[in-house]
């Protein structure tokens, strides 16, 4: 047929050099000797039909759509300022679509950025406790009041020893004994405070730090995360079909910016009248003509059988997997393509089995070549599709089991053409 898979383009690639040989050899191989003045014979590689048991098909029409699409939105509001993809672009998954300007929240970002960095510091002064300087402070503070203590109480003791002798009054005694009783107070309050030096700080307050930290690391983040999605980005591998937004709009959060569609794998849709519904089979086999590619036919498998009708047709929608080809960075098929669906729907019955690739399509009917008797020329049959069946469609035509039909080269042949058949060709 006329779809060369990614496979049978290597083979084409392999077979290149031997048809290259073949048209440049001054004689053909012997028993495919060209009519005098004829063009020199077509290298092909042939298969044999067999006949197998298949499931009756019959063909319905249905629609391309795509397996996935999106409407893809912005989360936030915000002023477009760059856009990254037109109508008809393949992108891949989270490529960036479209930006939104985010010059404020840059700011924002770098305050939050710096406050985090204060955080992390005062944590680290409260977890690393006192330095040696300030322990030697304490200590040395601790002994200077305990050294004006020394004094004062030898104050004390020398107006207390005077007031016996009537030296001193009363009142000089009770400052000496206040200024004693202050000295010890400042020693106490010196101590306590070595003392708080040397334990380091309480373990509240370092987790009153930790915790102010981690709210300031969570607010960074969420910042950081908001102008990560002021770029709006794919969600899937796939191709823009609209566009919902240009530079210098703005745009609000849920506004959508961007239609996207996944077309690697297609879902073909084609409604069933019930009657024929309840033959199908998940991942069957089902072979898709599509009269827009009339060169071109693909396989699919049965998804699903949506398990709801439409009332007034009685049909039953059914989605067929299709995988999808490329051409020049273009899928062949694109959402809303008519087809012609092959269905499986009937009865078990003993057909005609030719392999897929031998089909040449284009025709009002399909039709394969098949070599003459003697072997060096073709002839075209016209054949009716009634089923398919791993790798071989099941087909109605002036065939018999053991004919060979023509598997590669195919597309270059015209009836009445004189072939020869590759070396190594299965038998």
């Amino acid at each position: 047929m006329r779809c060369p898979r990614p496979a049978l383009r290597a083979r084409h690639a392999l077979l290149a050099p031997l048809l290259a040989l073949a048209l440049a050899a001054p004689a053909a191989p012997a028993g495919a000797e060209p009519p005098a003045g004829g063009p020199p014979p077509t290298l092909v590689r042939t298969q044999a039909v067999t006949d197998g048991e298949v499931t009756e098909v019959r063909a319905f029409v249905g629609q391309v759509e795509p397996r996935r699409r999106a409407r893809v939105a912005s989360e936030y509001e915000g002023l477009v300022v760059e856009r990254l993809v037109e109508p008809g672009d393949g992108v891949a998954d989270q490529q960036p679509l479209v930006r939104l300007r985010t010059d404020e929240l840059d700011r924002s970002l770098a305050v939050a950025r710096a406050l985090e960095t204060e955080r992390e510091q005062e944590l680290l002064e409260l977890e690393n406790g006192a330095r040696p300087e300030e322990r030697a402070e304490a200590q040395a503070r601790l002994a200077l009041e305990e050294a004006r203590l020394e004094t004062l109480r030898w104050k004390q003791e020398a107006a207390e020893s005077l007031r016996q002798k009537g030296a001193v009054s009363e009142d000089e005694l009770r400052d000496a004994q206040l200024e004693a009783r202050l000295a010890e107070q400042r020693v106490h309050q010196a101590r306590a405070a070595l003392a708080l030096v040397l334990a380091g700080p309480r373990a509240e307050r370092v987790e009153q730090a930790r915790a102010r930290l981690r709210a300031q690391q969570e607010e960074v983040r969420r910042l950081a995360d908001q102008r990560e999605r002021m770029t709006v980005r794919a969600p899937f591998a796939g191709r823009v079909v609209s566009l919902a937004t240009e530079r210098g709009q703005w745009v609000g959060a849920g506004d959508a910016v961007v239609e996207l569609v996944d077309l690697a794998i297609v879902d073909v849709v084609v409604p069933v009248v019930e009657d024929w519904a309840p033959g199908l089979r998940l991942d069957q086999a089902v072979t898709i003509q599509v009269p827009a590619l009339p060169g071109r036919l693909f396989e699919g498998r049965i998804d699903r059988v949506v398990p709801e009708g439409n009332p007034r047709t009685r049909a039953i929608p059914v989605r067929i997997r299709v995988p999808n080809e490329e051409v020049d960075g273009r899928p062949l098929l694109t959402a809303g393509m008519f087809v012609r669906a092959s269905l499986p729907v009937g009865a078990r019955r003993t057909a005609t089995l030719v392999p897929k690739d031998a089909l040449v399509l284009g025709q009002e009917r399909p039709l394969v070549y098949a070599l003459t008797p003697d072997g060096r020329g073709v002839r075209p049959v016209s054949v009716r599709i009634v089923g398919a069946q791993d790798g071989h469609v099941a087909v109605e035509g002036d065939l018999t089991a053991g004919d060979r039909v023509v598997v590669e080269g195919n597309e270059r042949l015209r009836p009445g053409a004189t072939v020869v058949e590759a070396p190594g060709a299965p038998r």
